[in-house]
């Protein structure tokens, strides 16, 4: 065997080894992500790390900023819409709104469902009109609420579901920190004793939640997906799409080449010789 045929193998072997191959359900985020919500999302008793939109940020390797405000039910979120999620030139937008309107009222004749429905509607259309990803959280659970609020968090929670479409993907935040024997309740180990707001491990399962369906690979004001996105199915798009990791296909498709070219001139050789 020739020298250039040893050094062109061992060329080979070095991509093989050096060249980074993609990693499956790699986040490649380049535009800002803005949760806006109350006070599951941004808490006063926790620093922001142990929030989940600080956990998320971790999770997507990019800035996410956190918009909750305590106490705010949806009508005063969406009056903020614009300032906070669209000024920021937000890529995707998670919003998680309702308890506030639910839980502020004493009677079910008080409680607009309509309204709330309207005012996450609204927010979920201007983030669209706004080239947004748009993740929708389903309402937490609650322990304080009467049967009649409980009901129209369950009510509100199959309007938010039945939204998904396009570029609103569901996060069911409430199926993944309620107790399964009481599924209108917290699961003790995800909320604090005020049987409101999310624990420190609650929070950390709220972000997996989200982090469990949301796009991996996004553009600012553009999403990069497949028409109909299901988890795991963007490892290609992350590859392929714009500004994805692509060097390794070249290095490839260069590889087997020059493999099939090299396994060639062996047997070429070997003819000679005989």
């Amino acid at each position: 065997m020739k020298a250039w045929h040893i050094l062109m193998i061992c060329a080979l072997v070095a991509a093989a080894v050096l060249v980074p191959q993609p990693a499956s359900g790699a986040y490649s985020y380049e535009g800002t992500v803005v949760t806006i919500g109350d006070s599951n999302t941004r808490p006063n008793n926790l620093q922001p790390d142990d929030m989940w939109p600080g956990i998320l940020s971790g999770k997507f390797g990019t800035d996410v900023i956190n918009k909750g405000i305590p106490a705010q039910p949806t009508g005063d979120m969406l009056e903020r819409f614009d300032e906070d999620v669209i000024d920021n030139s937000a890529a995707m937008v998670v919003i998680m709104g309702g308890t506030n309107d639910i839980g502020r009222e004493y009677n079910a004749q008080n409680v607009n469902v309509t309204g709330i429905e309207h005012n996450l509607r609204e927010m979920y259309d201007e983030a669209l009109d706004n080239g947004m990803v748009v993740i929708a959280c389903t309402i937490l659970p609650n322990d304080t609420f009467m049967p009649w609020q409980q009901a129209m968090v369950r009510e509100v929670n199959e309007w938010i579901k039945a939204q998904a479409s396009g570029r609103i993907i569901i996060a069911d935040v409430n199926a993944a920190v309620r107790d399964p024997s009481s599924p209108d309740n917290f699961d003790p180990a995800y909320v604090i004793g005020d049987g409101v707001h999310l624990s420190k491990t609650g929070h950390q399962v709220v972000a997996n939640t989200v982090y469990a369906v949301a796009p991996t690979h996004l553009e600012e004001n553009n999403i990069q997906k497949l028409p109909d996105w299901v988890p795991g199915a963007d490892d290609v798009v992350s590859v392929l799409a714009p500004g994805g990791n692509f060097l390794p296909l070249l290095f490839g498709g260069i590889g087997f080449a020059l493999i099939g070219f090299l396994a060639v001139e062996v047997v070429r050789n070997n003819r000679r010789k005989q």
